[in-house]
């Protein structure tokens, strides 16, 4: 019984479905075979096997359950609380009651996508039906569609010119860009899954999760299919490579972030210390004495002098620098020397006034220096946030942890066993053509050693060979920390050959505009999406992508 699981995975190989069903006579036969390989004596074998077709249940719904989700031939026999009959003699009855339920949750499911795919700009919000904006979901909702007017026959033409026929209406949430992503992810689930093997299409909503049976899945997927062999499939929609792992206003942001490095080991102490270096008041100071070394540039300079008296008569030029009199009020001859005092503890709008002054043409010329100096401000907390991953191994080991989470390795390599799931992918709407995030890409893009750890922890599932797995993933990620880069950048290490680098994630934060709150963002770079479709080797992608890439590594 020790070779238990090394006997079901050759099974697996033998049967034709790769998924052993011990009701099937046929699976039976194969699962005799491999026990007489095995040489497990006779007695053994013919007592697994009786046993295996006398199938015990303490009441009718259990039966019902069962039955549900495997095969059973109506001869099998079977005990229901203690009583020995046929599965047969139990079955009709108690599976149309099944399919009731699942057809009323079905029903609900498609009425709740279908809303919020046509779902219009006044329209009230509704709750449960996922996360993300209301564009978004209306995306994912178009994809819902697509898939089962599909299976109901429409040609792709057909399914196109409908949804757009949503897009195109002023009040609607879908837009156009999504349509085609939509479409492009539609043909990625079609091709890969196979049309006809697909028997249920649900959202992320309550019903959607009854009829496939994923209640608490624990994943980040946007939409289900389960196939005709039971197996369920959880789908991450993404409309295309620019993916964001965190995004959002700073202080809230890196808060989090703290949370999240305590719950993946970090010690106290080091979280604390990350902290410190990394808090959004480092930003704030950092700011303040830039403005006070542009105040002293500018308190004396002629050209600013001229500036003021130009802006105040010209309204028109005023509006062009973006000052206006709710700016410009606040300008007096004392604005200057009261900014140095207060040592940069100024207002928003005297923040904004200063930078716009900088920035102006005239002043651009004379000095350059005093706007860039609090533009860059941006790349100094940057530069601080990844100084302080770097300096310390714990909070870079965890960065890297975050990483693997964003992209969920451990739930498309089947590691996670609290994953309510069969399978897990990730589908980008490229277009011309969709892009997969699937176990067979994530080894594409690690190496043979990934995979061969993959098989191993498969045959002998143990914490100790996850945590090696998860290692070795770990040790193939490496952080750019080049000084003075406006964002760090996560690289993947292939190993070859020959033994290349790829950018994965940036990290930076930056603020939209001088005065504004900061924001911290780890996003994707659209290699992920590009690499997972043409390859790995950037030279050899189409021309299309292959610039836009460049360009985006340019800016």
């Amino acid at each position: 019984m020790n070779n238990w699981k090394k006997i079901l995975n050759e099974l697996s190989y033998r049967v034709s479905t790769g998924i052993p069903d011990l009701t099937n006579e046929q699976h039976l036969m194969k699962l005799w075979d491999i026990l007489k390989e095995e040489k497990w004596p006779i007695n053994v074998r013919v007592e697994l096997l009786k046993n295996l077709q006398e199938l015990d249940f303490s009441n009718k719904q259990d039966l019902a359950t069962y039955a549900s989700k495997h095969k059973i031939r109506p001869t099998t026999k079977v005990n229901v609380g203690g009583k020995e009959t046929t599965a047969g003699e139990e079955l009709p009855d108690l599976k149309d009651k099944d399919d009731v339920g699942v057809s009323k949750n079905r029903t609900k499911d498609h009425e709740t996508t279908d809303k919020a795919l046509n779902r219009k700009t006044t329209d009230p919000s509704e709750e449960g039906v996922g996360a993300g904006t209301n564009e978004s979901r209306a995306g994912e909702a178009a994809t819902h569609k697509a898939l089962r007017m599909l299976k109901d026959g429409k040609s792709y033409d057909e399914i196109e010119n409908y949804l757009n026929d949503i897009a195109s209406q002023e009040d609607t949430f879908l837009q156009p860009s999504w349509v085609k992503a939509s479409l492009s992810a539609t043909k990625s689930i079609a091709d890969t899954f196979g049309l006809d093997n697909i028997k249920e299409i649900a959202w992320d909503t309550p019903s959607g999760k009854k009829v496939i049976g994923a209640e608490n899945h624990g994943t980040s997927s946007d939409m289900f299919i389960k196939l005709k062999d039971g197996e369920r499939v959880g789908i991450s929609l993404k409309k295309d490579g620019k993916v964001f792992i965190r995004n959002g206003g700073y202080k809230q942001t890196t808060e989090q972030m703290y949370s999240d490095l305590k719950d993946y080991g970090v010690s106290k102490d080091a979280v604390d210390s990350f902290k410190e270096k990394t808090n959004i008041e480092n930003y704030k100071s950092d700011l303040s004495k830039s403005l006070v070394e542009a105040a002293k540039v500018m308190k004396d300079s002629v050209v600013v002098k001229d500036l003021i008296k130009k802006v105040k008569s010209d309204k028109d030029y005023a509006k062009k620098l973006g000052l206006t009199d709710k700016y410009l009020n606040s300008f007096n001859e004392n604005f200057f020397d009261n900014l140095i005092k207060k040592e940069g503890k100024v207002s928003s709008s005297e923040v904004k006034l200063i930078a716009r002054l900088a920035n102006s043409p005239e002043m651009m010329k004379e000095n350059p220096e005093a706007y860039n100096n609090m533009r860059e401000a941006d790349v100094r907390n940057t530069q601080r946030f990844l100084k302080a991953i770097k300096d310390d191994e714990q909070i870079e080991s965890a960065i890297k942890q975050d990483v693997l989470k964003g992209i969920h390795i451990d739930q498309i390599l089947g590691l996670d066993k609290d994953m309510n799931l069969d399978t897990f992918v990730t589908i980008y709407g490229t277009t011309p053509e969709p892009s997969q995030l699937n176990e067979k890409s994530i080894i594409s893009m690690f190496g043979g050693e990934v995979e061969q750890l993959v098989a191993q922890h498969r045959e002998n599932p143990t914490e100790e060979s996850k945590s090696q797995l998860n290692d070795i993933i770990k040790s193939q990620i490496e952080i750019d920390y080049k000084d003075g880069a406006k964002d760090g950048v996560i690289k993947i290490k292939h190993e070859g050959p020959p033994p290349q680098e790829y950018p994965l994630f940036t990290i930076k934060s930056r603020a939209r505009g001088i005065g504004a709150s900061p924001t911290l963002e780890m996003a994707q770079t659209t290699f992920m999406a590009n690499s997972l479709k043409f390859g790995l080797d950037v030279k050899k992608w189409p021309s299309a992508q292959r610039k836009s890439f460049e360009r985006s590594l340019e800016q």
